[in-house]
């Protein structure tokens, strides 16, 4: 008979019993089990399993004895045990006719008799040698339990990126509360992973007394929240952005939505805004609060001393601005008002699109349109680089109203002169009490000659390297001046133009590329561009 133990171990079978070795780069890559399996298997019934697990868990090399040769079970139990056996339980009975045939039941050899009887899995070995110790004949005793399969882990989705933003407002560093920098929605880059889905897992086997292995239920499949502008990775666990916007969910799904859309007012309840794309507001853009995109940005209601800024796209306010002196407006590409008044800012390097009125305001545009019907420009500064369409410039009340036609490169060139001029200055007015400090310094170096301390000559030479950075500051100021200097030209083309096509006010100030006229008395209908002789009114 070959030893079982040949398959796993290194065996030597002496006169005084059988050696067993096991190398030491071997060690903990046998389960001890599997040996057990395989001495049942080949119904060893004298193997002293403690000594076996002792000699394969040291690993030494060594050969070691673990007791004498193997014996093999000879069924001397099969017709004194019977079983009852059900898929998960079975029990036994040792029945008393086995002592009449001097018998004494082992633990050993009981195992071999149940595993000839068909159970091989999750017997009870103690409830096996209590029954042998005790000898409880003639009565069915639980000696092995089956093994129920373990159901699969359920997939499971982790949304990365907070749905529901925190709505507390931010500390500022002297500790007092930013109420406006509320953050109400949740921006997520192109390329961004928003969820991640952690698969089902197949569970554990179980296993019948009769050692069938019974199928695990896997766990349940989930599908990742794959909506508008989003899509999912090659693995299938990642849900990706397709596209830069705010993240949404609509019923289960992640969705990306280009357009930020506001439901209600911009208020404390939503705070600041600041979104690379077009923003849709359908209510007001409250006092105090900025709103900033990269788009475009359409409100349906009233912006109130507020400021509202498109970086690249255009500002649509259907209702209006009421800037009370300190409203800004900002669109690129282009600005559309139902009407303004007293806004600090209006600025766009497009179209200025007013429908109703504009009152007391400063405004900065390529083109000027307030010529419907019912509209009218009433106060304040108005700037245009190519030209302007009113009807109706001035009131009544002679209240004054100035519009200029400029070249937009020379006005911009003298606004860099004017920045310049303030550096500068302020250049200036840092060396003056340099120069004064370092000729003072200069006189009691001169008296004290060799005795000046190091900290003495530490400060003059601070004093001086920074009055000499000034000087290259201010050489610097003086070259770029007269660079912007040369470029502020009479524009070649004087195209621009501003007509009025109802009545013009006196009190009203025109003035184009340089040319200025006062309106005296009321006119209607008239368009003012500038001619050799200054500006003509036709």
């Amino acid at each position: 008979m070959s030893n079982p133990l040949e398959r796993f171990v290194s065996v030597d079978e002496r006169s005084d019993g059988i050696y067993i070795s096991m190398a030491p780069e071997k060690k903990g890559s046998i389960d001890c089990e599997t040996l057990r399996n395989a001495l049942e298997t080949d119904e060893i019934v004298n193997y002293d399993w403690d000594r076996i697990v002792d000699v394969v868990s040291r690993a030494t090399g060594e050969y070691e004895r673990i007791g004498p040769s193997f014996k093999v079970y000879d069924g001397s139990f099969d017709d004194y045990i019977d079983v009852a056996v059900s898929d998960m339980c079975a029990s036994m009975k040792i029945n008393s006719d086995c002592f009449e045939a001097n018998l004494k039941p082992e633990v050993l050899p009981v195992v071999c008799c149940l595993r000839r009887k068909g159970i091989r899995y999750g017997i009870l070995r103690k409830n096996v040698a209590a029954a042998c110790s005790e000898v409880t004949t003639d009565e069915m005793i639980e000696i092995a339990r089956g093994k129920e399969p373990v159901k699969g882990r359920d997939a499971k989705i982790n949304v990365l990126v907070k749905i529901d933003p925190d709505t507390r407002p931010q500390s500022r560093e002297d500790g007092s509360v930013d109420y406006r920098s509320i953050e109400s929605f949740v921006q997520v880059g192109k390329g961004q992973v928003l969820a991640e889905k952690i698969p089902p897992t197949p569970g554990g086997p179980g296993w019948k007394v009769t050692g069938e292995e019974i199928p695990p239920e896997p766990g349940n499949d989930c599908k990742l929240p794959h909506g508008k502008n989003t899509v999912i990775s090659e693995n299938r666990t990642r849900l990706i952005a397709e596209k830069s916007g705010v993240l949404n969910q609509y019923g289960n799904l992640l969705q990306v939505l280009e357009i930020l859309n506001i439901e209600n007012d911009v208020d404390f309840r939503v705070g600041n805004i600041k979104y690379p794309g077009d923003i849709y507001i359908q209510g007001n853009v409250k006092p105090g609060f900025c709103v900033e995109a990269g788009g475009d940005v359409i409100v349906k209601g009233i912006v109130e001393t507020a400021q509202v800024i498109s970086r690249n796209g255009k500002v649509v306010v259907e209702s209006g601005v009421i800037g009370k002196g300190e409203a800004e407006i900002f669109g690129k590409a282009g600005i559309q008002l139902g009407f303004c008044q007293e806004v600090k800012s209006i600025e766009t390097d497009g179209l200025l699109d007013i429908v109703k009125y504009c009152l007391h305001s400063s405004i900065v545009c390529n083109v000027l349109d307030v010529s419907d019907r019912v509209s009218s420009v009433v106060g304040g500064d108005i700037c245009v680089y190519d030209h302007a369409m009113i009807r109706q410039l001035g009131n009544e009340k002679n209240v004054e109203t100035r519009i200029e036609v400029v070249d937009k490169n020379a006005k911009r060139n003298k606004e860099k002169l004017r920045e310049l001029d303030v550096l500068g200055s302020e250049l200036q007015k840092k060396k003056e009490p340099l120069e004064k400090q370092i000729k003072s310094k200069a006189a009691i170096m001169k008296k004290a000659q060799n005795v000046l301390s190091d900290k003495i000559k530490a400060e003059m030479k601070t004093w001086v390297d920074t009055y000499n950075a000034i000087n290259l500051k201010l050489k610097y100021v003086h070259e770029q001046k007269e660079k912007v200097a040369a470029t502020i030209t009479n524009p070649a083309e004087r195209k621009g133009y501003i007509k009025v096509t109802g009545d013009i006010y006196p009190g009203v100030v025109i003035s184009i590329y340089g040319n200025t006229k006062l309106i005296k008395n009321r006119s209607t209908g008239k368009t003012f561009r500038v001619a050799d002789e200054g500006i003509e009114m036709a």
